[in-house]
């Protein structure tokens, strides 16, 4: 099991493998970073500030901004 905080910084260097346990269970596998360096420009944010009470991350794999909640299990890939 990761903190969140480790991964919030992992996701912050660069593009990072990681798995968490889905609400029903399961556990889904991700590739995701928050370093716009390997964001489009298109999906970089256009403001605002996240809550502390999620993890948002871009997910390489699905091309999109997801979010997931800090009590999350987190769990590097």
């Amino acid at each position: 099991i990761m903190k969140v905080q480790d991964l919030r910084n992992e996701l912050s260097n660069g593009v990072t493998d990681f798995a968490f346990i889905k609400k029903d269970g399961t556990v889904r596998l991700a590739q995701g970073t928050t370093n716009l360096a390997f964001v489009p420009v298109e999906k970089h944010p256009k403001g605002g500030k996240a809550s502390d009470k999620v993890l948002a991350y871009f997910d390489l794999e699905k091309d999109n901004w997801r979010c997931l909640s800090v009590n999350t299990e987190f769990i590097t890939a």
